[in-house]
C-alpha cells in the first residue's frame, strides 16, 4: 500500500518537475554560455517501471529478512529487551 502510494507520488512530481522545468524562469539555462535553451526530462514507461518492480523487490526482499529474523525470536523476550 505505502509502495504503491510512494508510485503515484513520484509520477505525480514526476510531472510537476518536468511541468516547472518548461515554464520556471529560473531554471532556464543562459543560452550565452550554454548550446542548450532548456533541458527536458526524458523518462519513458519502461524506465519508470524498471525502477517501481526493482523498488518492490528489494522492498519485499527486506522484509522477508527482517519477517524471518523476528519470527525466530521470543516475544516477550524481545519485549523486555525494548525496555532495559
Amino acid at each position: 500500500c505505502i509502495w504503491l502510494f510512494a508510485c503515484f507520488l513520484s509520477i505525480g512530481l514526476l510531472f510537476i518537475f518536468k511541468e516547472g522545468i518548461l515554464k520556471l524562469p529560473f531554471l532556464k539555462i543562459p543560452s550565452s554560455i550554454y548550446h542548450l535553451d532548456q533541458i527536458d526530462v526524458v523518462l519513458s514507461l519502461t524506465d519508470i517501471s524498471a525502477v517501481f518492480i526493482l523498488a518492490l523487490i528489494w522492498i519485499s526482499l527486506l522484509s522477508l529478512f527482517v519477517l524471518k529474523k523476528i519470527s525466530h525470536s521470543n516475544p516477550r523476550a524481545a519485549i523486555v529487551g525494548e525496555y532495559n
